[in-house]
């Protein structure tokens, strides 16, 4: 969001030093993307020691309407073990 922020060229801020609220506004966007930037890299570099499958795509499963336990389950695309419960991640609403 904040890449996408800052790429509408909306801000007028020539120097980054400058006090204004457009300045202002530009620092903390660029903060955002680089903490996040740093973050995403770590995570892979973790993803990548522990030799997990890339994956671009996952397979969402929703309870059946009606169903008011307000979990999901999250299932990788691709997963063959036909257990989808060993390999998803539940969250709970």
């Amino acid at each position: 969001m904040a890449k996408a922020l800052l790429k509408r060229g909306k801000l007028n801020c020539a120097d980054l030093e400058e006090e204004t609220d457009d300045c202002a506004m530009e620092v903390i966007l660029r903060e955002i993307i680089n903490g996040q930037n740093a973050q995403i890299q770590t995570m892979r570099a973790i993803l990548d020691s522990q030799n997990y499958p890339e994956e671009d795509d996952c397979k969402v499963e929703i309870s059946p309407s009606g169903s008011d336990d307000g979990k999901v389950e999250i299932v990788p695309s691709g997963s063959d073990d036909g257990d989808s419960t060993s390999s998803a991640t539940k969250y709970q609403g």
